[in-house]
C-alpha cells in the first residue's frame, strides 16, 4: 500500500484505471483510449486498473518473446 494508507491507494487504483473519468484530464483520457485501442489491435491484453500495462494473450511465450535486458556500459 502507498505510506501504509488504503485510501490513498484505492485513490490511485481509481486514477489509473481505463474508466477514469476527469473533464479536466479530457486530452490525457482521449490519449490513454488510444493507446488501448491501438494495443488490443495488436493483441495486448490491457489491465483494466492501470492504464499503462500490457500483456501478451495467454501469458508470456519466452520463445516467441524472450525478455531482452539492455544494459548500458
Amino acid at each position: 500500500l502507498l505510506s501504509g494508507d488504503s485510501d490513498e491507494f484505492m485513490q490511485h487504483l481509481k486514477l489509473a484505471g481505463h474508466n477514469y473519468e476527469n473533464d479536466n484530464m479530457k486530452e490525457e483520457i482521449a490519449n490513454r483510449e488510444q493507446l488501448k485501442n491501438m494495443m488490443e489491435s495488436l493483441g495486448f491484453e490491457s489491465i483494466s486498473f492501470e492504464w499503462w500495462h500490457y500483456d501478451l494473450p495467454n501469458g508470456r511465450d519466452d520463445e516467441k518473446y524472450p525478455a531482452l535486458d539492455f544494459i548500458k556500459e
